[in-house]
């Protein structure tokens, strides 16, 4: 069958932001179909200016001024005349940036074909496209519009837009997970799809002398719960000698927990700071266990990653994707408890036999993620979407 499109527009928060996964992703995504011969715009929808990018493609700037916003919590709750007037002049110009915002979507997406896809890459971006979706409903040969969500069931539903308008409208909702995707289709009654994010895999290395090294590369964040993690291997180390527990990364914990570590007065467990690109893939590639112990997640890339680097995880169930992606290949404990991580890394450890199997089998499950695996489900997906509407 003839490709059905020749133009993909992924629109995301803050295109070229250095935080976050979905940027990388989307990025990820783009390199992908630029790859293939398909052009690529991005839309930039709340950043107020766009930061160094260093893919060659057109980037519509939707958030300028926002910082002159109710947005801007720089100030907020802040005394004195001036102040309060900035907040008075902010909250009165607010109103006016959204409208702005709603014209600029209306008119972009008005320029746009049949041929066009625009992929709507988080909640905020999606909210802001709505009354151009309401619009674009009635428009002969218009683009066909795909809402992503990358985060667990839940997420997000406490903002302010209205998600059952943004998913109705759009003409394919995707999730991360089947588990996912059976929750979104009860509450807004809809047919929702899965798809999974791509992972750029070329510098995995699987084939490295592993250490007795479990990792962490995370957020120091209180959601991810990392001072259990340093509890339970505390404990764990105590009938495991020569293991170590190396975590990895930066956050708003970092001092607390290089305090616990301290206090512990444990050898075996090393803060090592954030860590990048080659070096995090060969940190993986040595490791023989990954942690993680998240309140929540979409679909994280460090344990995609762990994956792919032939390094089982064991992980709180924070998400049906984390939960369906490591059934039998993976470690699930009950919940967040240092009880069950200290069970689940024992177990592990005692039984390596076990773990090499798991190694094995989560580097073939990673290959569910591989870019070209991923662009061929993306193809297969906007051929059948436009076929179905232009009955092509």
């Amino acid at each position: 069958m003839e490709q059905t499109f020749n133009r993909v527009i992924i629109a995301s928060d803050v295109v070229g932001s250095k935080i976050g996964g979905i940027e990388v992703v989307a990025n990820t995504l783009t390199r992908g179909f630029l790859d293939r011969g398909i052009s690529v715009e991005r839309i930039s929808v709340i950043g107020e200016k766009i930061p160094e990018y260093d893919i060659d493609v057109p980037v519509l700037n939707l958030g300028k001024n926002r910082s002159k916003t109710t947005y801007n919590k720089a100030s907020e709750g802040a005394s004195g005349f001036f102040n309060v007037a900035k907040h008075i002049i902010r909250a009165v110009y607010t109103p006016i940036w959204k409208t702005g915002v709603y014209m600029k979507c209306i008119k972009y997406l008005n320029s746009l074909g049949s041929k066009d896809v625009v992929v709507l890459f988080s909640m905020p971006s999606m909210g802001y496209f709505v009354p151009a979706l309401k619009i674009m409903k009635y428009k002969k040969n218009r683009p066909l519009v795909i809402g992503q969500h990358h985060n667990r069931f839940g997420a997000y539903f406490d903002g302010e837009f209205d998600y059952h308008n943004i998913i109705n409208k759009c003409d394919k909702f995707l999730v991360l997970s089947h588990g996912d995707a059976k929750l979104f289709a009860e509450e807004f009654g809809v047919d929702v799809g899965v798809m999974n994010n791509p992972i750029d895999m070329s510098d995995a290395q699987p084939g490295l002398e592993k250490n007795n090294v479990a990792i962490v590369v995370s957020r120091l964040s209180p959601e991810k719960n990392i001072d259990s993690i340093i509890r339970a291997f505390d404990i764990v180390a105590r009938d495991a000698p020569g293991w170590e527990l190396h975590i990895h990364g930066s956050g708003p914990e970092e001092e607390s927990l290089k305090e616990l570590i301290e206090s512990l007065d444990n050898p075996s467990i090393l803060f090592k700071g954030p860590i990048y690109h080659q070096d995090k893939w060969e940190a993986l590639g040595r490791a023989k266990l990954a942690l993680m112990n998240s309140d929540f997640e979409g679909l994280p890339m460090f344990m995609i990653e762990a994956l792919a680097s032939g390094t089982p995880v064991i992980s709180s169930p924070s998400a049906p994707g984390v939960e369906e992606v490591l059934h039998n290949v993976g470690y699930l404990t009950e919940d967040t408890s240092v009880d069950e991580l200290v069970e689940k890394i024992t177990q592990a450890i005692a039984n390596p036999d076990e773990l090499e199997d798991k190694a094995q089998a989560s580097v073939e499950k990673s290959k569910e993620f591989e870019i070209s695996t991923v662009l061929d489900a993306w193809g297969r997906l906007i051929d059948s979407l436009n076929t179905e509407r232009f009955g092509q």
